[in-house]
């Protein structure tokens, strides 16, 4: 939706240590979501509709109401499975990224 068609350069195959700086702010920045705002708006208008629907429901006979429980409750869990795997994904580039960087300072030590 809002991600460019050009993949950003990979700072692994940096030349030099500004490029692989430069490199690693350019992925950090592109890691940012700037609909996650919008993102946790809707679930928790899904997780209210989930939850009065579900009052509603134990009141009266209304299958549909069930069926819209389940539903936006269903949506809101998948969606929060997917932050989480989002997160977990970050976190691990974050620790392949740090581990580069420690390689790039002992290799410019080495030289020196």
């Amino acid at each position: 939706m809002g991600r460019s068609a050009v993949p950003p350069p990979r700072p692994e195959d940096a030349d030099s240590w500004g490029e692989f700086n430069a490199r690693v702010e350019m992925e950090l920045a592109a890691q940012g979501d700037r609909m996650a705002p919008v993102w946790w708006a809707v679930a928790g208008l899904l997780f209210a509709v989930g939850l009065i629907s579900n009052a509603y429901a134990f009141q009266g006979r209304h299958w549909w109401l069930w069926l819209c429980m389940f539903a936006s409750l269903g949506i809101v869990l998948m969606m929060a499975f997917r932050a989480v795997d989002r997160a977990d994904r970050n976190r691990t580039r974050a620790m392949e990224l740090t581990n580069l960087q420690d390689a790039w300072q002992e290799h410019r030590s080495s030289t020196r």
